[in-house]
């Protein structure tokens, strides 16, 4: 009887561990809400820097719905999940700016300490950022992330280098948001970014000069799939330079650092 009390305990002890999330993920990350927040969320909730505040239209399970023309319009204020963001050092997008323009309040501290912001758009789909703790404000961490349907990588293993962005966009249309992306900024010469650039940036880090594509994240059930992009300069076709899977949801970023996107899987929409 004892023994069985002990079990029983021990169970107890295991189920509470894990209720942030549904099951420990890939990786073996565990999620919680922030207590206390942290100064710098507190403060943009405050909003004392008088951002342009956008509003929500509604709220899906705890998670405020924007209008996709907006969070994902790729304006000075809203994000753009095809660009990393690690090349500006968190300067465009970091906890202060993100909520200052985009409160939520489904905020999850992850055991690493970084923060996921998440958002759910008039579209259906679900999208997140991950801020990291060891930057100034908490700046955004590589691509922010657009989850709609659920995509595994068997998906995507047909996929190959020279494909184009159609090919894509037929499997995982949420995650694959160049038509967006074109729709805003292709028909305007001096839109950011835009088909002069050759769709890819480049900047200098440490005196090294490094390229960042544009690129798409998919977040699936058994990992996550990274592909970049080039723009042919005839006709502007978008065709696929690289892919890259990972099972543990890891990826690097723009210099070659590992940014792990684990999600709790009690945010995602499927």
């Amino acid at each position: 009887m004892k023994k069985i009390f002990v079990l029983a305990i021990v169970f107890l002890l295991l189920t509470a561990s894990l209720s942030g999330c549904r099951r420990m993920t890939a990786n073996q990350r565990r999620f919680s809400a922030p207590d206390p927040l942290p100064d710098v969320v507190t403060a943009a909730r405050e909003n004392k820097s008088g951002y342009t505040l956008y509003e929500p239209v509604g709220e899906d399970e705890g998670f405020p719905v924007y209008k996709e023309s907006e969070l994902l319009n790729y304006s000075e204020h809203s994000l753009w999940p095809e660009l990393d963001t690690t090349y500006l050092s968190g300067a465009r997008g970091d906890v202060s700016l993100i909520l200052g323009h985009f409160p939520t309040e489904k905020i999850r501290m992850r055991d690493d300490g970084a923060l996921i912001l998440a958002y759910a758009v008039d579209s259906g789909s679900r999208v997140f950022c991950i801020c990291d703790p060891k930057q100034n404000n908490y700046g955004e961490l590589g691509h922010a992330i657009v989850v709609g349907s659920a995509h595994s990588y068997e998906e995507f293993k047909e996929l190959k280098v020279g494909d184009p962005l159609e090919k894509v966009e037929e499997i995982d249309e949420a995650g694959a948001g160049f038509g967006r992306m074109c729709d805003i900024h292709f028909t305007d010469p001096g839109g950011y970014p835009n088909a002069h650039m050759g769709f890819k940036m480049d900047f200098l880090y440490d005196g090294d000069r490094h390229i960042v594509p544009f690129s798409t994240i998919h977040y699936l059930t058994d990992g996550i799939v990274k592909i970049d992009y080039e723009m042919l300069e005839d006709d502007q076709t978008i065709l696929i330079s690289d892919i890259v899977y990972s099972e543990d949801y890891i990826l690097p970023d723009c210099l070659g650092n590992p940014i792990d996107y684990t999600l709790c899987e009690d945010d995602l929409p499927f």
